[in-house]
């Protein structure tokens, strides 16, 4: 059975690591950006051979600036819209663990709790090394786990079009907790798409409810995030009610929305929700909102929790964190992709500034939504 390809590998891209500041400037001018996104993205759209792409700016007052332009599949002309819903792959881990601190809020759950307690009975087959490994290390991706799937057993007898990914997901798991880790856990930082379905399921024991279901419960409904979803966006028909993303090669191939347009269900906590701008907007804002002070959402030391970087690495729970030259200060990142979409986002707390960048295509240049982000900063600090 053929199944898409895993999601994102979580890439941090240079245009981060290097503050913004050669990527930016090594390049053509474009057309200056004076507040009005469209113009200005056209020409990058243009410019990256990208059907669509859009940004939104967000500060603790709410967005600030939202644009998209292009086309909704490059075999159409339907263009898309304010409201479209773009597909945010590993995006989705900082959202997992954004559920995560919910549960521990309500004390059904702690970061330092350990996978052998919530799931011992359920795996007995779990290899011992698995049954210490904390919740915290599996979102910051110290757990030991395989970074890639397609590799396992399980891995072809995943059903695309599952309608019971959390039983899907335990089977995977029962395959990977019986192997040898692919890292020492706690040793190191390796990134693990398993990681986070591991962490996931540690979730649906102590609550009893799907990751699907908690994340509409726990993120989508209190945030408001009315376009919020799982899977690729839109309804498959003659025309594109939503952007498809697209495949690269021989070629750009529009995807439309079905079970070859994402992963497999049970990879949901590692990449799969999409939503519109606006609402990435919404939950960019509770973070920064929440860094700064306590919120009806969260506590500010646990949103502090999810941003603060695990000892000995760059990664936090569910973000990475990168300095910048341009702003001396530091970046909150995280990319995501499915291989047939390519999604960006910034948060940089001391400048009371998050950015969003989406485009329904992997671009050529992987730095493009970095140098863009990095542009829209640049403007913004003007």
């Amino acid at each position: 059975m053929a199944v898409p390809p895993r999601p994102g590998h979580g890439r941090t891209s240079a245009a981060v690591r290097c503050g913004c500041v050669v990527l930016i400037f090594c390049l053509p001018a474009l057309p200056a950006f004076a507040g009005d996104l469209a113009p200005w993205l056209e020409a990058h759209r243009d410019r990256h051979d990208l059907p669509a792409l859009g940004a939104v700016v967000v500060s603790s007052s709410g967005i600030e600036s939202l644009g998209v332009v292009g086309r909704r599949a490059s075999s159409h002309d339907a263009r898309v819209e304010a409201d479209d819903r773009w597909h945010l792959g590993s995006i989705t881990k900082s959202m997992t663990a954004t559920v995560a601190a919910r549960l521990v809020e309500q004390g059904r759950i702690d970061f330092d709790t350990r996978v052998g307690t919530v799931l011992g009975e359920a795996f007995p087959s779990m290899r011992r090394v698995f049954r210490r490994v904390t919740l915290a290390e599996l979102l910051g991706h110290r757990g030991g786990l395989p970074r890639d799937l397609v590799g396992l057993e399980v891995w072809e007898q995943l059903d695309i079009e599952a309608d019971a990914p959390r039983s899907q997901r335990r089977a995977l798991l029962e395959e990977v907790l019986s192997r040898r880790p692919a890292l020492r856990p706690g040793s190191g930082h390796l990134y693990s798409n398993a990681g986070y379905v591991l962490a996931a399921t540690m979730l649906e024991a102590v609550s009893g409810q799907s990751w699907e279901e908690l994340m509409v419960a726990e993120l989508f409904r209190p945030l408001a995030l009315e376009s919020a979803g799982i899977g690729a966006p839109g309804i498959d028909g003659e025309q594109p009610d939503q952007p498809w993303g697209h495949r690269a090669g021989n070629g750009l191939q529009p995807m439309p929305p079905g079970p070859f347009a994402d992963h497999p269900p049970a990879l949901g906590p590692a990449g799969t929700v999409h939503m519109n701008l606006a609402d990435l907007g919404r939950y960019l804002h509770a973070h920064l909102v929440g860094l700064a002070g306590d919120t009806a959402f969260l506590p500010r030391e646990l949103f502090q929790r999810l941003h603060a970087p695990l000892p000995g690495q760059d990664y936090a729970l569910g973000w990475w964190q990168e300095s910048s030259q341009r702003t001396d200060a530091a970046i909150h990142v995280h990319e995501g992709s499915n291989t047939f979409w390519f999604a960006l986002v910034w948060l940089i707390p001391a400048q009371d500034v998050a950015i969003a960048v989406v485009t329904n295509r992997v671009p050529a240049d992987l730095d493009a939504t970095a140098t863009i982000a990095g542009e829209l900063l640049a403007w913004r600090q003007r």
